[in-house]
């Protein structure tokens, strides 16, 4: 309560209302389209099931792009926006992606060129990659800071949060006929690496010894200094994803294990 009395001390009402329009369109537009192309076929329990699975993802999304916890995360808290991080990578993708039919893609897939092409973005190794290279790339201060500067270019970095993020969980969770999941196997060993691959960001924000990013040196919050901070967001992050990323492990472990017994 400390902390929330020291970031809307003063001015609580204009920090909650404050809404970026380029947010609120895209969000917007984005929930629009998909319910003009759905609700004409929601008579089924499944697409009543889709429709809930997708807007909850997108409004998850709006929760923590719009109003005070993305200014909090701009301006008071690091560990506000570690927070947001993992809400754009770790819950809104699946959740969205739970929500789109498996026929989306199909008239993507007529055309051979554009089949490829989307083939080699949701193949695992290069998911794998692209999301822990720009989850990285942004953590590095000079662009985090700039970021935080300039509202466009953290639209981008979330853009690109979100947009690797639904390619990483492809090979886990994909709906789309034309992608298969992956094997229980190849499955735990995603989810291994997954869990592990944010060390990279973890290790150098968690144990350094000065504010890696100035944008929270002089922030009102007086509770915690901006190295505590800091600190408390590298650890958020890490635990966080390892805690999703090892449970869905276990979980398809066992479901794995069941499975082989079943053919015994």
């Amino acid at each position: 309560m400390d902390i929330l009395n020291s970031i809307f001390a003063n001015d609580f009402s204009n920090k909650f209302f404050y809404f970026h329009a380029e947010i609120l369109i895209a969000i917007v537009a984005i929930q629009g389209f998909y319910l003009f192309k759905m609700l004409p076929r929601s008579k089924s329990e499944n697409n009543h099931n889709l429709i809930l699975k997708f807007t909850s993802g997108m409004l998850v999304i709006f929760l923590v792009t719009v109003g005070p916890i993305h200014e909090i995360s701009e301006h008071y808290l690091f560990s506000g926006h570690m927070f947001q991080h993992v809400v754009l990578t770790i819950v809104a993708p699946p959740l969205i992606l739970a929500g789109l039919p498996n026929n989306m893609l199909d008239i993507l897939f007529k055309n051979r060129l554009l089949s490829r092409v989307i083939l080699v973005f949701v193949n695992p190794l290069v998911a794998f990659f692209l999301f822990n290279l720009v989850y990285s790339l942004w953590h590095f201060p000079v662009l985090y800071n700039m970021a935080l500067d300039i509202h466009l270019i953290h639209f981008l970095e979330h853009a690109l949060f979100f947009s690797t993020a639904f390619l990483m969980w492809i090979p886990l969770l994909s709906p789309f006929k034309q992608i298969s999941i992956l094997a229980p196997p190849l499955k735990m060993m995603y989810l291994f690496f997954l869990s592990v691959g944010q060390i990279i960001v973890f290790g150098p924000i968690t144990f350094s010894e000065v504010v890696l990013y100035s944008g929270y040196l002089n922030s009102p919050v007086t509770v915690i200094t901006p190295l505590q901070d800091q600190i408390i967001g590298g650890i958020f992050m890490k635990i966080s994803g390892g805690f999703i990323f090892l449970t869905l492990f276990i979980i398809t472990f066992f479901n794995w294990a069941k499975m082989e017994g079943n053919r015994v």
